[in-house]
């Protein structure tokens, strides 16, 4: 009986070890991102992807990284590995839509727009989220 007692309070102990390791380490886990931020992270991986395109249809390198810069932010947001690699994919696919235009901007036009004010609005967004961990 007494070696069936021993064999229980191991049996406890390692399930009890289990139990907290498990809760401890959830415990260290960010909580879940919402439907709408992530439907928000998703358009905005969109949306970028569509800026940093430009550039490239501009055939001028942009001072930040855009896809580098996003993927900060939306891991400030709370994004998990798993996340960021879908967003990683939704950021490529605006970036595609613009490249395959038919007709890009002249160099003229391209130069207008990237002194726009809503470029620049754009630009110290990107600088915020790369300056982001």
């Amino acid at each position: 009986m007494h070696r069936d007692a021993r064999k229980l309070a191991i049996a406890s102990a390692i399930v009890w070890c289990l139990l907290s390791g498990g809760l401890a380490a959830g415990a260290n886990k960010p909580p879940p991102i919402d439907t709408i931020k992530w439907e928000e992270l998703k358009d905005t991986a969109l949306e970028y992807g569509r800026y940093n395109g430009r550039f490239i249809t501009c055939d001028v390198k942009p001072p930040y990284s855009f896809k580098i810069g996003f993927l900060k932010y939306a891991r400030s947001q709370g994004a998990t590995d798993k996340h960021l690699d879908i967003l990683r994919r939704v950021f490529e696919e605006g970036q595609g839509r613009v490249r395959n235009l038919h007709k890009g901007f002249s160099p003229e036009e391209c130069k207008q727009k990237l002194e726009s004010d809503e470029v620049k609005k754009i630009l110290k967004t990107v600088e915020e989220w790369n300056k982001l961990p």
